[in-house]
């Protein structure tokens, strides 16, 4: 029997519920990218990046998140070695772009 504390925010854990775990020194795999935690734009229904194009530019990708430990998050797929990922103001430029995405609509 053992205590334990996890972050849950979404309320998917109740009191009184099991989970098996394992130590992660026995968890077996190949390496994977990781990005800091905050990098990861999650709406729910899927999980992006925002990678660095050059000039200033960004393009979202879509990405396969896997577990998050010590603000780090592990990424599956969607990215590679090497692509340079937006990991502070992306919502800031989210934002922007989904204000230019619907701008056109909005003119009288």
């Amino acid at each position: 029997k053992a205590r334990i504390v996890l972050e849950n925010s979404a309320h998917k854990l109740k009191p009184g519920m099991y989970l098996s775990v394992r130590r992660a020194e026995e968890m077996k795999g190949p390496p994977v990218l990781a990005v800091p935690e905050e990098a990861v734009i999650n709406s729910g229904e899927s999980a992006r990046l925002l990678l660095a194009t050059g000039d200033g530019y960004f393009r979202p990708v879509t990405v396969t998140i896997g577990l998050t430990a010590q603000g780090w998050t592990a990424i599956l797929s969607g990215v590679k070695q090497g692509d340079k990922v937006v990991t502070s103001g992306q919502f800031l430029i989210d934002s922007e772009a989904s204000l230019r995405s619907v701008m056109p609509e909005v003119t009288p």
